[in-house]
């Protein structure tokens, strides 16, 4: 049976040690003798892995119990090192149960997974703004006014989904529908948007042709609208959904007319 060195003993760190001083002792371990800094060094990669061993039973709390009881042979039976010994610790185990202290190493937190989506998510049209100019007499008595702007509408051939009748979108499968693909080089996490659906998570495989997948067009609205009397100069108006429509079935924006209330040009004689 392997013999173990005291766990302890390989971290630096006494029997009484705080989980906090366990973790940095090997974050400090973990820095001096990774492989990406120690090339082609056998000594340096046993090192790295007995420290993640050690690192393994003495961060657990039940695991550490287990080992101050029975001593290091107890890791023989509580999957110290995955049951191996350092020299068949795999070095992808040793970064995927340890990654938070590689990233905590460089100042770098592990990505995250980004939710997962089979199709496009409904979004909130942007709102818009516009200033309309009336009369003094006309802010007095109130009026109503022609509004005529370019804005974005729910495409009406595919009912604002951005594609063909009859189809849907489908999951990226380059990226299972995360949008990103990750990827480690040494104790590096990285994470790209994903070549093939644009880091969008999925695929349109027949866009609307109309709109060209995005859900919406672009036109040239009329309407009339009651300018309230008594309104004062700069009061501003909202017009709920008369801004730009949402992308993919989500809500439209609001329009904000501000009301500049143009100066009288009569003047009294004197």
């Amino acid at each position: 049976m392997a013999q173990h060195r005291d766990y302890y003993e390989v971290l630096g760190v006494s029997k009484t040690a705080t989980a906090a001083e366990i973790k940095a002792a090997y974050r400090k371990l973990a820095m001096k003798y990774h492989p990406d800094r120690n090339p082609d060094n056998k000594e340096a990669e046993e090192k790295f892995k007995e420290a993640a061993q050690a690192y393994e039973i003495l961060s657990d709390e039940k695991k550490r119990a287990q080992y101050d009881q029975y001593g290091p042979e107890a890791a023989n039976y509580m999957g110290g090192g995955h049951g191996h010994g350092p020299a068949g610790m795999n070095m992808d185990d040793i970064f995927d149960a340890f990654g938070d202290i590689f990233g905590d190493i460089f100042g770098q937190t592990r990505t995250k997974s980004r939710k997962k989506t089979s199709g496009p998510e409904p979004r909130r049209g942007h709102d818009l703004s516009k200033e309309i100019q009336i009369s003094l007499k006309d802010s007095y008595l109130g009026t109503s006014y022609e509004m005529s702007y370019y804005h974005f509408v729910p495409c009406t051939t595919c009912a604002g989904k951005g594609m063909e009748p009859g189809t849907s979108a489908k999951k990226c499968t380059e990226c299972d529908g995360n949008g990103q693909i990750q990827f480690r080089q040494g104790f590096f996490m990285y994470a790209q948007p994903c070549p093939k659906c644009s880091g969008t998570g999925y695929i349109i495989p027949s866009p609307c042709k109309t709109c060209n997948g995005q859900s919406r067009t672009q036109v040239y609205d009329k309407f009339s609208i009651n300018i309230p009397a008594g309104i004062y100069d700069g009061a501003e108006l909202r017009i709920s959904g008369k801004g730009d429509a949402g992308v993919y079935g989500g809500p439209a924006g609001d329009l904000f007319l501000k009301v500049l209330v143009l100066a009288d040009k009569i003047q009294t004689c004197r």
